[in-house]
């Protein structure tokens, strides 16, 4: 299990519905992407278009680049759809915004890249650990 955010960019803030759902799945791919390589995983979402991203026929240039970064992921994620009703889980954490201000350290690139991700992990005894990722490491601590 992992928790991730970030604020989107101006241009990125007039995005539709399905180019803000898929910047958000590519962009969660590359966080953690040493742990995903080859994993077998699901994506949650209650955007539907977003299902048939991988196999979606269009001339936008954002949606392409997405569909290409996120083909290696092809044989081993499964995106499914979950109504929204049903997503009331993940609102509270998505939409919880900080203002995009400097004193914000999501808002400096150098900051951001030196925030940790945390991970919760269980064993077959479901006990449970967590670790942390560093990106100027590369490596998972415990």
């Amino acid at each position: 299990m992992c928790y991730i955010s970030r604020q989107m960019k101006d241009s990125e803030a007039r995005y539709g519905a399905t180019q803000t759902e898929c910047l958000c799945l590519v962009w969660a791919l590359e966080k953690p992407h040493y742990y995903l390589e080859g994993a077998v995983f699901e994506v949650y979402t209650y955007c539907t278009a977003l299902k048939s991203l991988l196999n979606m026929k269009t001339t936008n240039r954002h949606m392409l680049i997405w569909e290409i970064a996120i083909q290696e992921y092809r044989g081993n994620m499964t995106i499914i759809y979950k109504e929204v009703k049903s997503h009331t889980n993940a609102d509270g954490l998505s939409i919880w915004l900080l203002d995009n201000v400097k004193s914000n350290p999501a808002y400096d690139p150098e900051v951001a890249a030196k925030i940790s991700i945390h991970f919760m992990e269980a064993d077959r005894k479901k006990n449970f650990r967590f670790s942390e990722w560093a990106p100027e490491s590369g490596t998972l601590d415990s």
